[in-house]
């Protein structure tokens, strides 16, 4: 795949309005003459996250984050700045052109990957309703109570049960290359070297992300052979630590709502859907990870965990629980009535009767409280002590700073803690102490975001992007590679090209520019603090003294080296050479 061309970028740019793009993703408010939203690359309870519209840039002052449209998208998405391109141009409804160019240095196309994905899922859907072979996954789609629309609308498919219904596909209908396919998970290579389809005489259900872009499938198997449930393994665009089945299409409703259920399987999903509960999400066979959290505060600020009531489900409710208080998004457990999952329940009751159960739904730390209780026995004193340390461990997670909410029902907690167990409130803050000296100590681990970068070489960059008709004295006097900070002296050469192409020195068309490089939070930031300031013609004559100083500075003490070694070797004429050199201050 060639690089994308410049004008292209700038196009893409231009068609894309920051305020409209980040309010598919947050809420925004209104506030003067730019929008604010809690940030949602990191945790806060009061909003840090800013949007200029007429700068087109974002900004949070409280994590640093910030850029242009390309920035958020490849933050959010966690995708590359060619990625965010393409991604907002399909948005924008751009052609991308694109110039030739070398290939990922990974050497895997991404693009081809999501391609493959999607002309499989065409295949499997084909095989579902037009093979005759299908016909045993529509049976058993009927017997479960699951409709043909909600099935056309997830985009079930049918792995017919032999080794080359996709790999036969290729010759007839022009499909992927074959070792795309097998990039993809699609396909495995046998111990001969021959090819074979990896899904087979199974019921396939399409995992997209969050753009719609197949990126995996689940197969579920309609006979005895093999496991219930096959995913397809971990490949360059699908995780299933980071991915949830249906989040595609439940965003705009949870997006409107602020909320979302998480459910344990596809069917759930599927009849969440049919039964009017749009906001309805599943894991991937794995337990809660923070990924999954992340992902899901983008859409909600509260989240149902809807797991079968026996104590696997509820297990499985508890091991998220902790991500959820670090990640400060409330989450509630939703119980249904013994012996039905979600599934049976919502065909079998309706999408009205299942939403009633939110009233019931259980509080975080109330759960912890009933889940430790049946693990120990509370009339001995180990069993208490045990049960504790579960609980305190999940109230440990609480975040410093956290909403007030949080601190109310952690306070609340532990006074009806000591009511129970017959413990001093004290004593329980000062055992809660040693759980959050352990958590700081973790955190603590964390490094130091790197050295402090040069103050001159800053202030000049911050000067002239306040002031952009100073560049012409700066480029004179000093070059890119003057600066020892490679981020500033990205971004300086970024602006010279800009001045030197005739193009306005914008801030969000510099953070574009060199967004592929990951600086547009870098160039937001200067830009903000450049506008804050004043004297500028004299803030730019004085850093360029300092690093023409610094420059001098450098250039007397590799002289100096030089002449020691020629000294060492007795040249004499070299060694006048450099002392004049010295002299005239070069």
């Amino acid at each position: 795949m060639g690089r994308i061309s410049p004008e292209t970028i700038t196009a893409v740019e231009q068609a894309t309005d920051i305020v409209s793009l980040i309010s598919e993703y947050i809420p925004l408010k209104r506030s003067g003459k730019d929008f604010k939203a809690l940030c949602p690359f990191h945790n806060e309870k009061t909003p840090s996250f800013y949007v200029s519209p007429s700068k087109q840039i974002f900004k949070c002052f409280g994590c640093g984050e910030g850029g242009s449209v390309f920035g958020f998208v490849m933050a959010m998405e966690k995708v590359s700045f060619a990625e965010a391109v393409r991604a907002l141009a399909e948005r924008a409804g751009i052609r991308i052109e694109e110039e030739s160019g070398p290939p990922a240095a990974d050497g895997i196309d991404k693009e081809r990957l999501y391609r493959a994905n999607d002309w499989a899922a065409k295949e499997y859907e084909k095989h579902l309703w037009e093979d005759e072979r299908g016909s045993r996954a529509r049976e058993y789609l009927a017997q479960r109570g699951l409709g043909e629309e909600v099935a056309r609308r997830f985009r079930l498919g049918y792995a017919p049960p032999v080794r080359d219904a996709l790999l036969g596909a290729l010759g007839r209908r022009g499909g992927a290359a074959e070792d795309v396919l097998e990039q993809a998970g699609l396909v495995l290579t046998g111990a001969g070297g021959e090819r074979y389809d990896r899904f087979r005489g199974r019921l396939m259900f399409p995992i997209a992300d969050v753009r719609g872009r197949v990126i995996g499938f689940g197969g579920r198997t309609l006979g005895d052979e093999g496991p219930k449930y096959l995913n397809s393994p971990e490949t360059p665009i699908f995780s299933k630590g980071i991915s949830l089945y249906g989040v595609d299409l439940a965003k705009r409703a949870a997006l409107k709502l602020r909320e979302v259920f998480v459910m344990e399987g596809y069917t759930d999903v599927l009849a969440a859907f049919q039964s009017g509960v749009e906001t309805a999400v599943a894991t991937l066979g794995t337990a809660l990870t923070t990924g999954h959290v992340r992902l899901l505060r983008r859409f909600a600020d509260k989240v149902y965990l809807v797991f079968d009531a026996d104590f696997a489900g509820e297990a499985a409710s508890d091991r998220g629980l902790d991500i959820f208080l670090a990640e400060e998004l409330e989450a509630l457990i939703l119980r249904l009535p013994a012996g039905q999952d979600p599934c049976d329940f919502l065909l079998e009751h309706g999408g009205e009767e299942f939403q009633k159960f939110r009233k019931g739904a259980k509080e975080i730390f109330d759960f912890k409280v009933e889940l430790a209780s049946k693990r120990h026995d509370l009339t001995t004193v180990d069993g208490q002590s045990r049960a504790l340390d579960e609980i305190l461990a999940t109230v440990a997670k609480v975040p410093a700073g956290a909403r007030r909410e949080l601190y109310v029902a952690r306070n609340a907690l532990l006074g009806d803690l000591a009511w129970r167990l017959g413990i001093s409130e004290q004593a329980l803050r000062e055992r809660l102490g040693r759980f959050k000296k352990g958590r700081r100590a973790e955190q603590a681990e964390v490094g130091k975001a790197g050295a402090k970068r040069p103050r001159e070489e800053r202030w000049l960059i911050e000067s002239l992007l306040a002031e952009p008709h100073l560049v012409e004295t700066a480029a004179t006097h000093v070059s890119p590679e003057d600066l020892r900070d490679a981020d500033l002296a990205a971004i300086l050469r970024a602006v010279y090209e800009a001045a030197r192409d005739g193009h306005d020195i914008a801030v969000a068309s510099l953070a574009a520019a060199v967004g592929e490089a990951g600086l547009g939070a870098l160039v937001v930031e200067l830009e903000g603090a450049g506008a804050r300031c004043s004297g500028h013609e004299r803030r730019v004559a004085d850093c360029i003294a300092a690093i023409e100083a610094r420059r001098r500075k450098a250039t007397r003490a590799h002289l100096r080296r030089q002449l020691g070694e020629k000294a060492r070797q007795g040249n004499v004429d070299a060694q006048n050479r450099l002392l004049r050199e010295i002299q005239n201050g070069l």
